[in-house]
């Protein structure tokens, strides 16, 4: 998506580009989740760009009936880190981000792997190599 065609566009249809083009994916994770004591149930698309951005109308009608919305990337080479602490953000090299704030770090599936094979090496005694 490029952010000089979103411009002219209304704040929610360009917020929805910037996120889109900060976090490329074939497919993303939408949640409607009811508000608690809802008899509703709890729905999820998994739609491409093109396709999120077809389902806003739909999104707002849902958030008007109190609704809470939720998109990530279905690409696991994203990681949430959800209200990173000061040593946090510097070893994401994001010392500009507010320390409440929630951001996707993006990384390849091989680093992940080797991360975690690492960590459970360090924990449990195993060899990360394996």
């Amino acid at each position: 998506m490029n952010a000089m065609r979103a411009t002219g566009l209304e704040p929610t249809y360009r917020a929805v580009h910037a996120f889109l083009s900060a976090l490329p994916a074939s497919r993303y994770d939408v949640r409607a989740i009811p508000a608690e004591g809802s008899s509703a149930s709890p729905e999820l698309w998994q739609p491409g760009a093109h396709g999120l951005l077809r389902l806003i109308p739909s999104l707002r009608a849902r958030k008007a009936h109190a609704f809470h919305i939720y998109v990530r990337p279905a690409d696991t080479a994203y990681i949430l880190v959800d209200d990173p602490d000061a040593d946090g953000l510097d070893a994401l090299r994001a010392a500009t981000m507010k320390a409440d704030a929630q951001t996707y770090v993006s990384r390849t599936i091989a680093a992940a792997e080797r991360d975690l094979a690492q960590e459970d090496a360090d924990h449990g005694g195993g060899d990360p190599e394996r």
